[in-house]
């Protein structure tokens, strides 16, 4: 399962507008602040060193599929945002909550590689929240698979680094996220930043 999807936008305040109009139907808490803007399980941010993403999907969850198709109308034909990535809602009968990531959908350039990658480090039901598909590859996302407890995230990054992907930060508290968030990241084979997370609350 996803914990969060982050992008960065060349934009704010165009993306911004996208966001709000597209995923108001969706019925979800929105944060923000002045360079970072949250829906749910999803933020868009123009944080100093952010390169923008590119060729990226994502699926939101929707609790009915009125909610779905309230979205695909609020978000216009293409359901393309102001870079370029696609999005749309899908009815969850789960329950997950609204505006929730049901899946990220990456274009790569070896899909062999990168199944191997996905299959790895977040192996079974994590896994299959991301699909790969040959193409011009996404650029510059990051998102994280929810992690049961901190041993989760360490034997994540392990099996990472073990496999010789980059590690790009040992698993560890972080403190500037919130009291007990512990997390760990490794790069995928196109430079995507892959997290696993605990936030022991």
């Amino acid at each position: 399962m996803l914990d969060h999807v982050t992008i960065g936008v060349s934009d704010l305040e165009r993306s911004r507008a996208f966001y709000d109009t597209a995923l108001a139907p969706l019925e979800i808490p929105v944060t923000r602040d002045d360079q970072y803007l949250e829906w749910g399980d999803f933020s868009i941010s123009r944080s100093h060193g952010r390169a923008v993403t590119r060729n990226l999907a994502l699926d939101f969850a929707a609790r009915s599929r009125a909610h779905a198709d309230a979205f695909a109308r609020a978000a216009g034909d293409p359901p393309h945002d102001p870079d370029g990535n696609r999005v749309a809602a899908v009815f969850d009968p789960s329950g997950r909550p609204p505006g929730a990531i049901l899946r990220v959908r990456l274009r790569v350039r070896d899909v062999e590689a990168s199944r191997r990658f996905y299959d790895r480090v977040a192996p079974g039901e994590a896994g299959s929240s991301v699909e790969v598909e040959e193409g011009d590859p996404t650029q510059n996302v990051h998102f994280a698979f929810v992690a049961e407890d901190n041993a989760a995230v360490d034997a994540f990054w392990q099996r990472g680094v073990d496999a010789g992907y980059i590690d790009n930060g040992a698993p560890g508290e972080r403190r500037e996220y919130h009291r007990g968030y512990y997390g760990a990241f490794v790069l995928d084979p196109d430079g995507n930043n892959v997290e696993a997370v605990c936030h022991n609350r």
